[in-house]
């Protein structure tokens, strides 16, 4: 039997509705879009499918379909640009084909072109007589194809925009209004700003200003925040600064001016306008060379024939003649030594601390110096060894007795159970002046750090860690669970003029010491080093234990502190310089070099634990490097004096070559291990 001819009439209907008749035509566009639906007519007799053909870019049509189908629907995708023509045949069950369709029109797929788009098509401002009002602002993007080049024009000379002209992708792009309002008489105002870009439509946004009449204000008037001033300080120390406010509290503006009739004192600044809102003034105290007594002084703040006076008071009371006070390792009883400034740097006197269970069961004190009141005193804060509880106590300064202040216990109950030994350093590492505690941990600690903040906050648990409550951990999991213990230090180590956290790590770290930035950076790892990570340096320790015990100290007088290393058993009495942090922490490369060791053979071949601090012993005004020792020290601790060849003994120590005893006169029960905690 004979097919009836199959017969085929192609139409195509495009993305954006457009229908495309059959045979020759212009060319039709597919706008915005790359993609082209077809359908067409059904062909009559035994259809199994349609074969549809396509001559792409003036190609001639291939011999087999592009694609096949069962339905009387098809797509053609393409690039913009691209230029076609389909045509459609129906084929039967066997495969033969029946007549092809007419050819389309031809097919080109093109851009959508820029469009303009604003974010508002009005602005409105305000401002009296003789003033400006503040900026407006608005955002223009590109809601079509390609790039929009666009520019603004404005139709008053009082309003402008800026920039004037750009480019967009699609972004917003923010444009700010300015207006030039100051001679303009009261009334309302408008404009128009115009958007134009090549091949699209222009935009306009409606502008309307109101000027209002001004009124006679009230003359100026000067307003303090207060009516005096006091502060107080040791001998040899400033005060931190302070602060008060001028505010115009009349009409106009007052342009005043700020002085003081004294060396010791500065204001900054100096002179300044107020319209109404409150302008800050820092008062900065330089009473470091001043002798004991009561000074006083005048602040004078004047201005449109206006003075106002604050008084100054500052007492200086006279400085401590002690800067160091020692703790002892296991077996001490709780006892810290108090050491004599200078020749011939003995034990004073000492003390035990009010914790009976604790000090006949272990009684191991790690003092650390802190001016946690911002007041140029330094308090100290004590750390416990194993069984400790996670405790602190900190005890006043040596002018007032070392009376006992606080005890702070780290929210961490498992760990206060299984050891609690705390390992506390301070400095100020929000830059407000008052230093802060940071207290590391041992076996068990899980490489975590706690940090609280100075005493006007009643010692509250840091703000802005990485964890609340004032928690920050070492970045190395395996070597946080496997032991995790936490030696940290504290120092300016960039001169940014807040201090940041080193960590030394204990036994199974391989040396490594990770740095974390100051608060205003979010504690991050510093990024001076990978990481925040200084790498080992002395194989052969590093691998065998890699305990290390850190401290912070600006050795060189640059305003950025140096990190002095010491080690723990094996390490042979040996202890590391590192440069401050913009040199990457690189090995000190000033005269003597970057490492010094302790001369107690004996010692160094049995243990050769150090714990380092640094301070100006001697008074010359520069650091010099403490070491304490590790058990077997028996009360004995080496000074290192700061010269210009290098860290060497110094030699004018009872026992020479920086050698003293720090034990107590009644004598120590333990193996002597020593913990210096010095006024830096």
């Amino acid at each position: 039997m004979r097919h009836r001819t199959l017969q085929a009439m192609l139409r195509a209907l495009m993305a954006l509705g457009i229908s495309l008749a059959c045979g020759a035509a212009s060319a039709v566009n597919v706008v915005g879009s790359k993609t082209a639906n077809l359908s067409w007519s059904a062909a009559s007799g035994p259809v199994a499918g349609y074969g549809v053909f396509v001559a792409l870019n003036g190609a001639p049509y291939p011999a087999s379909p592009n694609f096949t189908t069962t339905s009387t629907t098809g797509q053609v995708t393409g690039a913009y640009g691209d230029s076609f023509t389909v045509k459609v045949a129906a084929y039967t069950a066997s495969g033969t084909y029946g007549p092809f369709s007419p050819d389309s029109a031809a097919i080109q797929f093109v851009p959508l072109p820029p469009a303009i788009a604003l974010s508002t098509t009005s602005l409105s401002a305000a401002a009296q007589a003789g003033s400006n009002p503040q900026s407006g602002s608005f955002l223009i993007h590109n809601s079509g194809g390609g790039a929009l080049s666009y520019s603004f024009t404005t139709n008053q000379s009082w309003v402008s925009v800026s920039p004037s002209s750009g480019t967009s992708n699609g972004e917003n792009d923010p444009i700010t209004v300015n207006f030039n309002a100051a001679g303009l008489a009261a009334g309302a105002y408008t404009a128009a700003i115009t958007a134009s870009a090549t091949g699209t439509a222009s935009q306009t946004i409606g502008v309307t200003l109101t000027v209002t009449a001004v009124n006679t204000p009230p003359p100026p008037q000067i307003a303090l925040s207060t009516n005096s001033v006091s502060a107080s300080a040791v001998a040899g120390a400033s005060p931190s600064s302070q602060s008060f406010t001028v505010r115009n509290s009349g009409g106009g503006t007052l342009s005043f001016a700020v002085s003081d009739n004294q060396s010791w004192l500065s204001v900054t600044p100096t002179s300044s306008t107020s319209s109404g809102g409150a302008d800050t003034i820092t008062v900065n105290f330089s009473t470091a060379g001043l002798a004991p007594g009561t000074y006083t002084a005048t602040i004078t703040v004047s201005g449109n024939g206006l003075t106002q006076t604050i008084p100054v008071s500052v007492t200086v009371s006279s400085a401590t003649t002690t800067n160091l006070l020692v703790g002892f390792g296991t077996g001490s009883g709780g006892v810290l030594s108090v050491v004599g400034q200078g020749f011939p740097f003995s034990a004073t006197s000492s003390m035990t601390r009010a914790w009976a269970g604790y000090n006949s069961s272990g009684g191991e004190t790690r003092p650390a110096a802190c001016d946690l009141y911002g007041d140029g005193r330094h308090e100290f804060v004590v750390g416990f060894g194993q069984g400790g509880g996670g405790w602190l106590e900190v005890l006043d300064s040596a002018d007032r007795g070392f009376a006992h202040l606080a005890w702070i216990q780290v929210n961490y109950p498992a760990y206060n159970a299984s050891n609690g030994e705390t390992f506390p350093a301070c400095g100020d590492i929000d830059g407000d002046g008052r230093d802060e505690i940071v207290v590391g941990f041992g076996t068990g600690g899980d490489g975590w750090i706690a940090i609280f903040d100075d005493a006007t906050t009643g010692y509250a648990p840091m703000p802005g860690t990485p964890v609340a409550g004032g928690w920050l951990q070492v970045q190395w999991p395996d070597y946080d669970v496997s032991n995790g213990a936490t030696h940290p230090a504290v120092g300016d180590f960039d001169g940014d003029g807040m201090a940041e956290i080193a960590v030394g790590l204990g036994t199974g770290s391989f040396g490594f010491i990770q740095v974390f930035d100051d608060q205003a950076h979010g504690f991050a790892p510093m990024t001076e080093v990978s990481h925040g990570w200084i790498a080992p340096s002395w194989p052969s320790y590093d691998s065998a234990n890699g305990d290390s015990y850190l401290a912070a100290c600006d050795l060189d007088g640059d305003g950025k502190a140096e990190l002095v290393v010491g080690h723990g058993t094996g390490s042979s009495g040996w202890v590391q310089i590192l440069d401050d942090a913009t040199t990457g922490f690189a090995q000190r490369s000033g005269p003597g070099g970057s490492w010094i060791q302790t001369n107690w053979g004996g010692y160094n071949a049995s243990n050769g634990t150090t714990h380092p601090s640094c301070a100006d012993v001697n008074g010359d005004g520069k650091p010099d490097i403490v070491l304490g020792l590790g058990d077997g020290g028996y009360g004995w601790m080496q000074i290192f004096e700061n010269t210009s060849s290098g860290f060497v003994p110094m030699a004018n120590t009872p026992k020479g070559s920086g050698w003293i005893l720090v034990a107590p006169a009644s004598g120590l029960s333990g193996p002597g291990a020593t913990w210096p905690g010095l006024v830096h």
